[in-house]
């Protein structure tokens, strides 16, 4: 909530500063941005709208997302097999070069797949001092 607040006061400002209301300088003190950062700014507000000052970094995608032909391909083709051995067939027939935990994460995502279970503690019996 408190990045909105925060776009919506530096979108005023911007608007302040394209209606010549309030110079450049005055508004990269009050948001406390550079000179050239605020003239950026308001050049993208100019020519993009309202829309220009969203980040451009939201609208790509992660660089760590895994394709979805990834999962279509466990599930047509390597449905009983775990994630080591599933890695090792991408690897080979398809391609593909992912991790083994990645692949492992995804099944679990995708419901191809359960986490380990914590193996339970071995009831021992104490030793007997003689």
């Amino acid at each position: 909530m408190g990045q909105e607040t925060g776009l919506i006061s530096q979108k005023e400002v911007l608007q302040r500063v394209l209606q010549r209301d309030l110079n450049q300088l005055a508004a990269s003190a009050l948001l406390r941005l550079s000179l050239r950062k605020v003239k950026r700014l308001c050049k993208r507000l100019h020519e993009q709208g309202a829309g220009g000052s969203i980040s451009r970094q939201q609208r790509r995608p992660s660089n760590r997302r895994v394709p979805e032909t990834r999962t279509t391909l466990s599930r047509e083709h390597y449905t009983d097999s775990g994630p080591e051995l599933e890695r090792k067939y991408l690897v080979r027939e398809h391609g593909y070069a992912w991790s083994t935990e990645t692949l492992r994460g995804c099944m679990i995502q995708a419901e191809l797949s359960h986490p380990k279970r914590h193996r339970a503690q071995r009831v021992r019996s104490p030793r007997e001092w003689v």
